[in-house]
């Protein structure tokens, strides 16, 4: 009998648990410490997104109005408009992708816990345990934080599927659900843009600006603005289309009942690398639409399961 134990590297192998391990391993206290250190670091990566789109937003509403009002301050409003960007970019970004990578690596922790993975790699930066103990707060209250953030029973896990199937299911459903997140936000910055230079553009009309004060009055205070606003609109259409990726393989590979051990930890790692490098989703945005993605979610969950048992 041909054993289903797929080399991994030199001295490892990978053994899958079964489904029932996994949902009851997902919900103990390590994994559920690990899960509120997570959720808190990305909210820390959030703030200073926040800090961030904040200052560019005021700077597009208020720089193109006070350039037009006081022509003689354009040149000014426009060079603190570029300053803002930079510090933006410099600082704010920085610790905001940190932040972003620490968080990435304790979910890693955590998935390779409940799916009882092989470390294949450290992953860095990293945060130390007491780190986490620290920034979760006392074990004695883990379970009841946890509880409230609704984070018991994070992956949908149907108890009649292999361990195999319920893990390429987990790690579909969290590519789909943080692409469906994505996807609204990049909608959601495109219409800030499209909507905004519209407005800019019909007040400048309507009042009778020339070219040359539309220039130095509107385009040139707003520029900087804009461009981090595209930029940011293209991270996350790039990061929405490797999850989708990233979901459709694994969902072909569910559909034939194609999955191995080994892709397991292969997608594992390229979810890792996806998680570490994903420009953050404002909170905002996150709590709007957690019940639909969800609901979507367990429904995918469902139909691959029955899909996955109808091919074997």
């Amino acid at each position: 009998m041909k054993s289903n134990r797929i080399p991994i590297a030199a001295n490892q192998s990978y053994t899958p648990p079964n489904s029932a391990e996994i949902a009851r391993g997902q919900n103990e206290e390590d994994p559920l410490r690990l899960l509120l250190a997570q959720r808190l670091l990305y909210s820390k990566a959030k703030r200073w997104m926040a800090l961030r789109l904040w200052g560019m937003g005021f700077i597009a509403i208020a720089a193109p109005v006070v350039a037009l009002i006081w022509p003689s301050l354009s040149v000014a409003v426009g060079a603190i408009a570029g300053a803002w960007i930079f510090v933006g970019r410099t600082v704010f970004i920085v610790l905001e992708r940190h932040l972003t990578a620490q968080a990435a690596g304790v979910q890693e922790l955590f998935d390779i816990k409940v799916f009882q993975m092989p470390h294949l790699a450290a992953r860095s930066p990293m945060p130390a345990l007491e780190d986490i103990s620290h920034l979760v707060g006392p074990d004695s209250e883990i379970r009841a934080r946890a509880e409230k953030e609704k984070l018991p029973d994070w992956y949908p896990v149907n108890l009649e599927n292999s361990g195999l199937t319920t893990i390429a299911i987990c790690q579909r459903a969290n590519a789909s659900y943080s692409r469906s997140l994505l996807i609204i936000t990049s909608r959601i910055w495109l219409g800030i843009i499209s909507t905004w230079t519209a407005i800019l553009i019909a007040i400048s009309i309507a009042i009778g600006l020339t070219l040359k004060d539309f220039l130095l009055a509107v385009l040139l205070p707003l520029l900087p603005a804009f461009l981090d606003t595209f930029d940011l609109w293209r991270a996350f259409n790039k990061a929405s289309i490797e999850r989708e990726n990233l979901a459709k393989e694994i969902e072909e590979n569910l559909r034939g009942n194609n999955v191995t051990p080994e892709e397991t930890v292969i997608w594992q790692t390229r979810m890792y690398d996806i998680r570490r490098d994903m420009p953050q989703v404002p909170e905002w945005i996150y709590w709007f639409a957690r019940k639909r993605n969800e609901e979507a979610m367990g429904s995918a969950a469902r139909q691959l399961s029955d899909k996955s048992r109808e091919v074997k």
